[in-house]
């Protein structure tokens, strides 16, 4: 939402098996990418065992995003393959 602080934020959590690069991207509901974090192995997001970032609402130029729904795909990149989730994020004001 639009609102300051904490309150404004969405959590995404995800869990690895092991350290592993990890990128997360949001994507509005015409498939135009919002906003896109990458982390290596080891760094916090690509780190084994429970991973948490907050997300403030804005785009990849700082503006807040529109209220709707959007989609969140977390990839995760693997020595021979890559594996890829997608979750649903609402944004309200």
């Amino acid at each position: 939402s639009r609102k300051a602080g904490r309150e404004g934020q969405t959590q995404i959590a995800y869990r690895l098996e092991k350290d592993v690069p990890v990128t997360v991207t949001i994507y509005d509901l015409m498939g135009f990418r919002v906003h896109r974090w990458s982390f290596g192995a080891g760094q916090n997001g690509g780190r084994g065992g429970a991973n948490v970032f907050l997300w403030d609402g804005t785009n990849d130029t700082g503006r807040k995003v529109s209220k709707g729904g959007y989609l969140a795909q977390i990839e995760i990149y693997l020595p021979r393959t890559s594996v890829s989730v997608i979750r649903k994020i609402g944004v309200i004001h």
